[in-house]
């Protein structure tokens, strides 16, 4: 069996699409980088759900994020459905307004039982239900490291950084721009002075404060095994982060991406190279 799930953008960058909530359909955002998937508290206190133990993992910037969790009765996305599915209850009452509509964000570890593309040329996810599949329905596959730490999951590829670094990147679709450890500005050669770069300083959600470094990084960026995947001048976010950085939506958007998570294994094709 195999499902096509239509999305759209929010903010530009955020994956949305509708997911079935015991019988109600409603709107999440699919994220690779969650690790979690949780619902709003706003939609916890609507379905009226019990406490299921408490868990704590950490933001990118390192700060501990604790959370409640719970089971739902029902989830289904496309012909994927699972029962007394544990999810994360997260408040969003600090996130931009734009988000108001989302009731949840859905970790890719609800597809690990089966292969899934997210199609940007057609802007729809299709679930398949061969785990044979991947090498049909791609012109490049690459492994991906896969860390699993109950009830989370956590993504990782191999990438070259044009100072011909190798190094490890979470995949983060629910990031726009490549994001970098600031630990490798000077190996790349970046000037924290420079004219080049815009310095940008705040506070996220959790009250914690970041320094953030914008620029462009000249070279390429490429996918380590698969010399042919990469993109040129990248925008980049430089910032002190747990991880060596973040690959985000702006590189995946190139292509055609497949997942098989339970192997480990990702495929790139470029557009129109992907049969629906």
């Amino acid at each position: 069996m195999e499902s096509v799930i239509p999305f759209s953008f929010l903010l530009n960058h955020l994956i949305v699409i509708p997911v079935d909530v015991n019988g109600e359909e409603r709107k999440f955002i699919f994220d690779t980088g969650i690790g979690v998937t949780v619902i709003t508290k706003r939609f916890a206190e609507y379905l009226s759900v019990k406490p299921d133990g408490t868990y704590t993992g950490k933001r990118m910037s390192g700060q501990d994020v604790s959370m409640q969790l719970t089971r739902l009765q029902r989830i289904r996305v496309g012909h994927v459905e699972r029962s007394e599915f544990t999810v994360g209850i997260f408040d969003t009452s600090a996130f931009p307004s734009e988000l108001n509509e989302i009731s949840g964000i859905l970790a890719p570890n609800y597809f690990e039982e089966v292969i899934f593309t997210v199609n940007f040329e057609s802007s729809e996810i299709l679930i398949r239900g061969d785990l044979d599949k991947l090498e049909e329905l791609s012109e490049f596959v690459i492994p991906l490291d896969v860390e699993k730490l109950w009830p989370a999951i956590t993504i990782f590829v191999s990438v070259i950084l044009p100072s011909n670094r190798k190094t490890r990147l979470e995949l983060d679709s629910g990031s726009d721009a490549l994001i970098l450890n600031s630990k490798f500005m000077d190996e790349l050669n970046i000037d924290r002075k420079g004219t080049q770069i815009d310095i940008l300083k705040g506070v996220d959600e959790t009250g914690s404060e970041y320094v953030r470094y914008l620029t462009m990084l000249k070279g390429k960026i490429t996918i380590a095994g698969a010399e042919e995947i990469f993109k040129t001048d990248p925008r980049v976010i430089f910032q002190d982060i747990i991880y060596d950085g973040l690959l985000g939506n702006e590189f995946l958007l190139n292509y055609n991406v497949t997942f098989d998570l339970k192997h480990g294994r990702m495929g790139f094709a470029t557009f129109s190279e992907i049969y629906t």
